[in-house]
Formats: C-alpha cells, structure tokens, sequence
C-alpha cells in the first residue's frame, strides 16, 4: 500500500485543486488502509522527498492518524527546514488540547522545543511557541 500512497501523492499533488477538492480524501483511505510495514516505509521515505511532499504527507498523517502523527511532529521539529518546523509546531499546538500527549511525551517535546532557535523576528512563530509551551507545562 505505501508504494501505492507514494505514488499516488507525487502525482496528484502537482494540482493543487485536485488535490484539496478531491485526492486528499483518496490518500486518507489509503492511510487507514496501512500496516506497520507501510508506516515503517514511510518513515524511512520521507526524508527524501521534496518539501511539498513532506508537507502534504505529514498534513494526511496528522489528521488521520493521530498515534503515528506524534513521529512525524519530533521528525519534522528536528529537521532544518522553518516551514517544516513550523506545520510541526501547528500540529503540535491543535493537538495539544485534547489528550494526545502523555506526561511522558510532554516532557520529551519540551526538551525538543527548547533546542530549536526559532527567528526572533517570526513574531507568529514565537507566540505559537509560547502557547505551545504554556500547554505542555500544564
């Protein structure tokens, strides 16, 4: 099935209006359709694709799986790309207000988060990151 995903998104993502009027549903079933051997092929992919790619991806998982989202948040925290870094940083904050975060986890993005220099000058940025932070310290 992850081939199939794989090659479904690099195909339909050229069209930006295909793909949010239509194909991004057809990529959701494919996600529910995945096991552990396609997550893990993913994981393992997703690194070499082209920031479009990534970003589309990463915005499938995190809104349909909710348990494999938290791999792609850390990953794409810890990348050097500021866009990418920030879907993360959004991700994490919608997420934030229901139960997705254990104590645990919380703890583990607070030390991610506190090794990531975010520009100064992003003022949106910052204020996501302090309400990111004021919720993982509750």
């Amino acid at each position: 099935m992850f081939e199939e995903f794989s090659e479904y998104l690099t195909v339909n993502i050229k069209n930006e209006d295909f793909w949010y009027d239509y194909a991004c549903c057809e990529a959701n079933n494919m996600l529910l359709s995945f096991n552990k051997q396609d997550w893990d092929k993913l994981t393992e992919f997703l690194p070499s694709q082209n920031v479009d790619w990534q970003k589309i991806c990463f915005e499938l998982v995190a809104n349909e799986a909710a348990w494999f989202a938290k791999k792609f948040v850390i990953h794409f925290l810890c990348c050097d790309n500021f866009l990418l870094q920030c879907f993360a940083l959004d991700t994490l904050n919608e997420h934030l207000f229901s139960n997705f975060l254990s104590n645990n986890e919380k703890y583990l993005f607070r030390n991610i988060l506190s090794d990531i220099n975010f520009p100064q000058n992003e003022l949106g940025v910052q204020y996501l990151l302090a309400s990111v932070l004021n919720k993982l310290n509750k």
